[in-house]
């Protein structure tokens, strides 16, 4: 009786511990957004990705990397604060591209569980008028 007593103890205090571990957590506003249908001529298009830190720790973004070229970032570079917000600015450049698209944007951050985050845009580039 008395092991399992202690089991139960030690097993209490690692669970308390943990959860009361400092860490930074990202949490999105959303991870995708759809431009829908883009004239080409019309040139580039932005979308403003929105997160918050929901940990107790400052949150950074150590690297935000879009898959290709023809699409860029610009994002927070100074520590988020515990319950502030921060934001990935996601340009597409439709020159020289047509029909339908599909872009992920690599974030990572300092945040122990979910170091990585995918964010992605879509949409449809046509030549003229539609």
């Amino acid at each position: 009786m008395k092991k399992i007593l202690l089991l139960v103890l030690s097993l209490s205090i690692s669970i308390l511990l943990f959860a009361q571990q400092k860490s930074s957590a990202i949490l999105w506003e959303k991870t995708s957004h759809n431009f829908e249908t883009i004239k080409q001529e019309d040139g580039l298009v932005k979308h403003k990705f929105i997160f918050e830190n929901t940990g107790n720790e400052p949150l950074v973004l150590l690297k935000v990397n879009p898959d290709c070229g023809c699409t860029s970032a610009d994002y927070s570079k100074e520590p988020i604060a515990p319950g502030a917000k921060g934001f990935v600015e996601v340009s597409y450049d439709p020159k020289n591209h047509s029909g339908i698209f599909d872009k992920k944007i690599t974030v990572l951050t300092n945040e122990t569980l979910q170091p990585a985050s995918i964010l992605r845009i879509t949409g449809e580039v046509v030549y003229g008028s539609k």
